[in-house]
């Protein structure tokens, strides 16, 4: 893990010194090859400059050791006869200490418009890609495009080129390329973009040893400065090195930042990428229900597959009170599956007064890597609100239990004492904080204990679509022999509210 980190280091402060200067130094993104499908507001009044930053995680550590990370960066300058795009990303992956993934790539365009629509200009791009053998690939030469739709909420140019590239796949090569692009992107709507791009690079004497890389992905505008990117990127290798896959496929989702903000909507009702705000009803009485869907996936000369789910449901009223939670994750590296566990609890909660309850609850888990083939937990509780506002709620409850479980293929159950803690914030208004722990311990030895900890980040895009950062974590204190007491999960994506 210490060598993944220095790897790291270079890429992460490069993306600090960006976004501290305000001053466009390399930057980009790996969500969008050409670099032109992100428009951001200005980072100084009319300034042409325009930078967004964007970053995803995914992992998983204990007995299932898993990381997927792409850091990407873009700027951009636009008038109305110059324009310059600079884009930078890097994606790297590891399981059990072996990299999965490690790729950066980066590129420069200029064009200069000699119309509103024709433009002439400069290429170049730079591709390391350590798990298909490409040490480096370096291409530069003029290109001239044309756009074919060019309005405020849709453009679609294409651009032909030609230059020389260098590249070292495994032996050293050099040789004339013809370059063929398209870029589209469409305003679907105030917040939501949607951009592709297609660049064919074949080479000039032969044109079946050619490079051909696509995306496809949207852009969901959270706040002023904050945005959601989820994004498809293939990139085919006509002729690869001895020993890798001619394909690669990556899907990548990860939250974005702009240094000079999204467009907000001006007197005349221009479109704006902000959020609609939304009046504080208060706490929500009768049923309210979230899923959240995480996913991580690489394929070709890297097989990677890491999926995270939850499906949460409350029931409020004056007197009752419902939580029923399920959860799981599921991952798997070269199509040895590596993780793979299931949670859910139910509990009922009945008000005596507006702040105490007596209530029942019933967990559930199974883990296959740590060798949990069941553990089922019923409990009677009684609790109460420490907080309960408008915006904030921490209960504290507790009770008698008794356990059933087989863990490492043997049976055991026992009498139990179960803890639980639940909080909630409300920290802005597209902007909230939950997190819950259960603590089981047996009664006649508290080493022989679990605990169940969850905690998320809501940053609202709409009213019922969600950008969620969470982390899961299932401590045992008394393992099955050969696993680790500690299996922690970090994962990021969309979450539907209903």
């Amino acid at each position: 893990m210490h060598s993944s980190i220095g790897r790291l280091l270079p890429v992460l402060a490069i993306l600090v010194v960006i976004l501290s200067s305000g001053t466009p130094s390399i930057a980009g993104t790996a969500a969008a090859a050409s670099g032109k499908a992100i428009t951001t507001t200005p980072t100084a009044a009319n300034s042409p400059w325009e930078i967004t930053a964007a970053a995803g995680l995914n992992m998983a550590r204990g007995n299932s050791d898993n990381l997927q990370l792409n850091i990407n960066v873009l700027a951009t300058y636009i008038t109305l006869t110059d324009e310059i795009y600079l884009d930078a990303g890097y994606i790297y992956g590891e399981n059990t200490g072996a990299v999965t993934s490690n790729a950066f790539r980066a590129s420069a365009n200029y064009n200069h418009l000699i119309s509103d629509r024709v433009y002439f200009g400069l290429f170049s791009d730079f591709l390391h890609d350590e798990l298909s053998n490409v040490d480096y690939r370096v291409d530069v030469g003029p290109n001239f495009g044309y756009y074919l739709i060019k309005n405020d909420t849709t453009k679609l140019a294409f651009e032909v080129g030609a230059g020389y590239l260098w590249e070292q796949v495994g032996v050293k090569n050099d040789y004339f390329a013809i370059r063929f692009a398209e870029r589209f992107e469409h305003q679907l709507n105030a917040r939501v973009k949607f951009v592709q791009s297609i660049v064919y690079q074949p080479r000039a004497e032969d044109f079946s040893d050619y490079v051909l890389t696509a995306e496809a992905g949207l852009t969901f505008a959270i706040s002023n400065h904050w945005a959601v990117k989820a994004a498809v990127r293939d990139v085919y290798d006509s002729t690869p090195s001895a020993g890798t896959k001619s394909n690669d496929l990556a899907v990548l989702a990860s939250i974005s930042y702009s240094l000079g903000g999204f467009a907000e909507a001006a007197p005349a009702g221009r479109r704006t990428l902000k959020a609609d705000k939304k009046k504080d009803a208060g706490p929500a009485m009768g049923w309210s229900n979230t899923a959240f869907l995480g996913f991580g996936l690489n394929r070709g000369n890297t097989q990677t597959l890491i999926l995270t789910g939850d499906f949460a449901s409350t029931y409020h009223s004056t007197t009752d009170e419902i939580f029923i939670n399920l959860g799981g994750a599921y991952g798997e590296v070269d199509n040895t599956k590596n993780l793979e566990n299931f949670r859910t609890s139910v509990q009922y909660n009945r008000l005596l007064t507006e702040r105490t309850y007596v209530g029942a609850g019933l967990g559930f888990l199974y883990d296959q890597v740590a060798g949990v083939d069941y553990q089922v937990s019923p409990a009677a509780l009684a609790g109460v609100y420490l907080v309960k506002t408008d915006k904030a709620n921490l209960s504290v409850d507790a009770g008698p239990a008794y356990v059933w479980k087989k863990l490492g293929g043997v049976k055991s159950d026992y009498f139990a004492i179960q803890f639980g803690e639940k909080f909630s914030l409300k920290l802005a208004e597209n902007l909230s904080f939950g997190q819950t722990l259960t603590y089981t311990a047996d009664a006649n030895d508290f080493s022989n204990s679990t605990v169940n900890a969850a905690a998320f980040m809501d940053m609202d895009f709409s009213s019922n679509l969600t950008f969620r950062v969470g982390v899961t974590d299932i401590y045992n204190n008394n393992p099955a022999i050969g696993s680790k007491q500690n299996d922690f999960i970090l994962s990021s994506g969309i979450a539907i509210k209903f």
